[in-house]
């Protein structure tokens, strides 16, 4: 569960079902996708709002990652793991393969990862070292 504050500063526990909506809205704020894309994009599930209710998130965090990462920079994709690691950090049962699909996208379109797994979030770097690198 993620802790943030209300607006009287009484800390509120996120559900994993709040985490990915707030995730997917911070997504389409910073304009990664528009939410008539992310409802495109989960379209197998039903839509943002029936993966949530599914559950699904592992599975609809991978394929907004897969498509974040294939519209982006390797660089892009860096800024935004540095900028967001405690973010991606959160949530670790899902988040984890969020940060796992874009670095995959990465590498399959021939970029030299060493650099994403650096900036990922220090607890998600040996294993995707072992999976990408082979270390």
């Amino acid at each position: 569960m993620t802790l943030l504050k209300d607006l009287r500063g009484i800390s509120i526990m996120l559900s994993d079902g709040e985490f990915f909506r707030e995730l997917v809205q911070r997504l389409v704020s910073l304009g990664y996708f528009s939410s008539d894309e992310v409802d495109t994009l989960l379209d197998e599930f039903g839509g943002l709002q029936r993966a949530i209710r599914l559950r699904h998130y592992i599975s609809a965090a991978e394929i907004l990652a897969w498509n974040m990462a294939e519209k982006s920079s390797a660089q892009d994709m860096c800024s935004f793991l540095q900028e967001y690691n405690g973010l991606m950090a959160e949530h670790g049962d899902f988040m984890y393969y969020f940060v796992q699909a874009i670095v995959d996208q990465m590498s399959a379109m021939g970029n030299d990862v060493r650099p994403i797994i650096g900036v990922s979030p220090e607890r998600y770097q040996q294993f995707l070292k072992r999976r990408f690198l082979g270390e």
